[in-house]
């Protein structure tokens, strides 16, 4: 029976050439390329040793500035300005119901039947 080789070891192609690698991505190169067309890595002049120590050169990474804790002066004008805030805005929506066209004509036509005014409320008539 006969053998044949379907895998051949990674040193070898046929013809007998030594296969060539990139050393950085491991991309097949031929033998008289200058960088690696994969990763651009210089074939000739860098050795994968080189290449380890020097590979990416390092970008300085921008400092954060630390954070410092938020005193109790700055933690009192936060939930003071937030209440501020919030009353604001449950006064905006209150006031601008109270004093829609609708609620204030019912308020008026209420005025009209029953002839009573209110303690939170102006005259509308005033008797005589």
């Amino acid at each position: 029976m006969h053998h044949t080789r379907f895998t051949l070891p990674a040193d070898n192609q046929p013809g007998g050439q030594p296969n060539q690698f990139c050393p950085n991505c491991g991309h097949p190169v031929a033998e008289g390329d200058t960088f690696c067309e994969n990763c651009g890595y210089n074939l000739k002049t860098a050795t994968p040793e080189a290449h380890t120590a020097t590979a990416q050169p390092k970008t300085p990474t921008p400092q954060r500035s630390q954070r410092r804790p938020m005193t109790k002066k700055t933690k009192r004008w936060g939930w003071g300005l937030s209440i501020i805030i919030l009353l604001l805005v449950i006064f905006g929506i209150w006031g601008n119901h109270y004093y829609s066209r609708q609620a204030t004509l019912n308020r008026v036509v209420t005025h009209l039947r029953t002839g009573k005014i209110s303690q939170h409320q102006s005259p509308l008539i005033v008797p005589l």
